[in-house]
């Protein structure tokens, strides 16, 4: 029995014992399983992790990238089609396409546009499109061990590249439009009311011109000048007569010089003419001027705006085989004959064949001429034939001056200006004033008192070609119908430090002479011996003017409008700056305008209509409306509420980016 009793417990311990190992096998197994399991959430973790550190190293290259981009030029970035990404060539980032894939990476950048409210800030809803603010969403996604996504966000504007275009001279100023206004050669430039009707004027040869220059190599068939300018007749044009200033003398191309009507300030690329036809092709081979009889004679409408252009017909052309058309610099809108004004004339230009054109700051020469029955009629020609500007030495005993026959009403003047500039080296002045004389030789009387007839101390002269003016301490009757010399004079002068008095010179013929300030009625006259004789030249004019300004004289409002500026591209308008000196009682303030067209002109304030303008409590930037373009322009507002006083504009800034 106690054997018996030995084998059942040892049955037992022996069953316990596997089931002991059972339970410790599953024990084993559970903790087997957990530890492998805690092993692949470890190692499934650390590949998510490593993953995202590679896409966000991924995500900042391409940030980077886009930030290179874009500090090299704006329109790389906006003209671009999104989604897109970025590849470096060279060293080199560029944008091109679509997304790409890198090891089981996904990568893009998409743009996105950019609204502002009132203030300025960015909002997410409303508010005004911003076309100088983009946001730019740089992705990069990845599928294993799983789906995931990080993304970043770069806000840029196109004000990186900032530049600044200025108006603040004679010359910049003089190229735009006067409604009113005037432009004053006190500083460097400033513009101005005018002079009222009934409260005083100008009288005298007001044209000017510094320096010959040239339009520019007409050397490719897609270049054309236009000659703008308004008609001073009514009747026909049968002739053309324009200066070459250079060119091929064996082998030119052959160009068309002809007639077009204006079209929203350009030539509308219709010829004028019965058959439209009023043109003539013709070959230069010489310099100078040269007269063309037109195929068709072209009517033309006093006070109606034409072009006289010249544009490539055949042979070939290339830079050693051109022309190249005279010009006087700079630009100066009076006609010649008249003193009048002519806003509307310039000197305009193209390099596309006639789809954009821009203004050139100088003073066409030009020559249009009828005929009457078979005969020229140099009576009815018109133009500039200014085509040399000729300084007047003043120095020792040679005198210079103009004789002319006062035709308007009688009338009493109390200042004269004219165009001076001394001959010297920098630092030195002259030995002597600028002295002058108004003779009438009606009556044989002088008419400037001894102590009167300083022109010009020697510390106020320049070797800066300006309008100088003096006034005189009481004012000068001129009479109708009565002749006078206008003379200048500084006897002890050397040559060296000469005055030199702006004068203008025409061809010495019909009809030059005839259309020059006052035609035959004024001529210019040199002296070699103080006075004692003189010698004429017909074909020589001194520009000179009378002017009176009395108090209560100026108009009472006025407008300006600057020169077309050319941006060269579309570029992002910023803000606007100016200097101006605004006395109580007058108002100067201003307008914008801007388009790629160069044509459609519409001027708003800051909000972007035309109901507001710019002053000096208002804003200075640009509406975002109005922020884009390649042409702009700007309108000043003068106003007084007494004639003795006007708003001055010295300068205007356009801060603009490319």
């Amino acid at each position: 029995d106690s054997q018996k009793a030995r084998l059942v417990n040892h049955k037992l311990l022996f069953g316990q014992a596997i089931i002991e190992l059972i339970i410790a096998l599953a024990l084993l197994s559970v903790t087997f399983i957990t530890t492998s399991k805690l092993f692949i959430d470890i190692s499934y973790g650390d590949l998510n992790n490593l993953n995202r550190v590679k896409a966000e190293a991924l995500a900042s290259e391409e940030f980077e990238a886009i930030k290179n981009i874009h500090e090299r030029g704006w329109n790389e970035l906006i003209n671009q089609t999104y989604p897109a990404h970025a590849i470096n060539n060279s060293g080199i980032w560029n944008l091109t396409g679509n997304s790409e894939s890198i090891n089981n990476f996904i990568r893009s950048v998409n743009m996105y546009d950019v609204h502002r409210n009132s203030e300025g800030q960015i909002v997410t809803n409303g508010g005004t499109l911003d076309p100088s603010t983009k946001k730019f969403i740089i992705s990069v996604s990845w599928n294993s061990p799983q789906a995931n996504l990080i993304e970043k966000e770069l806000i840029l504007t196109r004000w990186r590249d900032n530049r600044v275009w200025l108006e603040t001279t004679v010359n910049d100023y003089i190229i735009g439009t006067f409604i009113d206004t005037v432009v004053s050669n006190e500083g460097d430039g400033e513009v101005r009311l005018d002079v009222g009707e009934g409260f005083g004027g100008y009288k005298g040869n007001r044209f000017s011109s510094l320096t010959n220059d040239s339009v520019g190599n007409l050397d490719d068939a897609n270049k054309k000048v236009s000659y703008r300018f308004t008609a001073q007749h009514t009747g026909d044009v049968d002739y053309i007569r324009i200066y070459i200033n250079d060119g091929h003398p064996t082998q030119p191309p052959k160009y068309r010089f002809g007639l077009q009507s204006d079209l929203n300030g350009n030539p509308s690329g219709v010829w004028l003419g019965e058959n439209h036809d009023a043109y003539k092709d013709y070959q230069i081979k010489t310099l100078g001027w040269k007269e063309l009889e037109l195929e068709h004679d072209a009517e033309i409408v006093k006070g109606t705006p034409y072009h006289l252009v010249i544009e490539y017909k055949s042979e070939q052309i290339n830079p050693a085989k051109y022309i190249d058309l005279r010009a006087l610099y700079p630009l100066n809108k009076i006609v010649p004959l008249t003193g009048e004004s002519d806003e509307y004339r310039m000197i305009r230009w193209t390099q596309d064949g006639g789809f954009n054109w821009t203004d050139i700051n100088k003073s066409p020469v030009f020559i249009l001429i009828p005929e009457e029955d078979g005969v020229i009629d140099y009576n009815n020609a018109e133009g500039n034939p200014y085509y040399s500007a000729y300084d007047a030495s003043v120095y020792e005993n040679n005198y210079k001056s103009q004789i002319f026959t006062y035709g308007d009403e009688t009338e009493s003047f109390n200042r004269l200006g004219t165009y001076v500039y001394l001959k010297r080296n920098v630092g030195a002045i002259s030995q002597d004033d600028l002295y002058f004389q108004i003779t009438d030789i009606t009556t044989g009387m002088d008419l400037i008192p001894v102590e009167d007839r300083v022109f010009l101390t020697k510390d106020q002269v320049s070797i800066d070609y300006q309008l100088k003016e003096k006034t005189f301490s009481s004012p000068l009757t001129l009479t109708q119908g009565h002749q006078y010399r206008l003379y200048f004079y500084s006897p002890d002068t050397a040559a060296n430090r000469s005055y030199q008095v702006g004068t203008g010179e025409n061809i010495n013929q019909s009809p030059d002479n005839d259309i020059n300030y006052l035609g035959a009625s004024s001529i210019y006259s040199e002296s070699s011996d103080a006075g004692v004789a003189w010698t004429d030249f017909v074909n020589r004019d001194i520009f000179y003017q009378f002017s009176v300004i009395a108090e209560g004289g100026h108009f009472m409002n006025g407008e300006y409008i600057s020169k077309t500026f050319d941006a060269g591209q579309e570029v992002a308008f910023n803000r606007i700056f100016w200097t101006a000196t605004i006395p109580v009682g007058t108002e100067l303030k201003f307008q914008i305008a801007t388009n790629s067209d160069s044509a459609s002109w519409n001027f708003v304030g800051p909000d972007g209509t035309s109901s507001t303008y710019f002053t000096p409590s208002s804003t200075q930037s640009v509406n975002f409306t109005n922020v884009l373009g390649r042409y702009f322009r700007y309108k000043a507002f003068f106003s007084t509420t007494d004639g003795g006083l006007t708003p001055i504009l010295d300068s205007f800034s356009l801060n603009y980016s490319l």
